[in-house]
């Protein structure tokens, strides 16, 4: 297999522990037996702590290269919905450790909904406030209760045909 995709692969299986509990990823990585992982075993622990690590430093640099989501700029409200709730589901397959600095990251750059200009458009105006709540439950949120959010977002309405100018 050549270096690069074992580099990738390894990396990819480190980055997925970030779910794990702390403890598991910790215990399993204390005393690995070096003989049966046979050669690069050291690399693939490096590699796991190093992953572990970043997921535990919340807002460095580290953790914010390694776990970052950011959002498309979006064209409309229903885009924005869209965007939202994907920073939701991203941030929080990611497991405890990392959520919270991952969705402050990728709310930050999606920013609230921009009701003000729907200010002349009734229905659009409406359904920019339904986002309102959304929104804000982004703010408070934890990895274990993402669905309160999913609520918010369900019960938003009228978001078809409110293109941001």
């Amino acid at each position: 297999m050549p270096v690069r995709v074992a580099a990738l692969e390894t990396l990819a299986f480190a980055l997925s522990l970030c779910s794990l509990p702390p403890a598991s990823g910790h215990r399993m990585l204390r005393h690995p037996d070096h003989q049966q992982l046979g050669d690069g075993a050291n690399e693939v622990v490096a590699a796991i702590v190093q992953a572990r690590r970043l997921c535990a430093v919340q807002g460095s640099e580290a953790n914010s290269t390694a776990t970052r989501h950011l959002p498309l700029k979006p064209d409309s409200l229903a885009e924005w919905k869209d965007e939202a709730q994907g920073c939701l589901t991203w941030c929080a397959s990611l497991g405890d450790t990392c959520f919270r600095g991952c969705l402050d990251d990728c709310s930050q750059a999606l920013g609230p909904p921009p009701c003000a200009g729907f200010a002349m458009q009734k229905s659009c105006f409406d359904g920019c406030n339904s986002l309102v709540p959304a929104f804000d439950c982004l703010q408070n949120v934890t990895a274990n209760n993402t669905h309160t959010c999913h609520l918010h977002f369900g019960a938003a309405l009228n978001l078809t045909g409110c293109p941001f100018r």
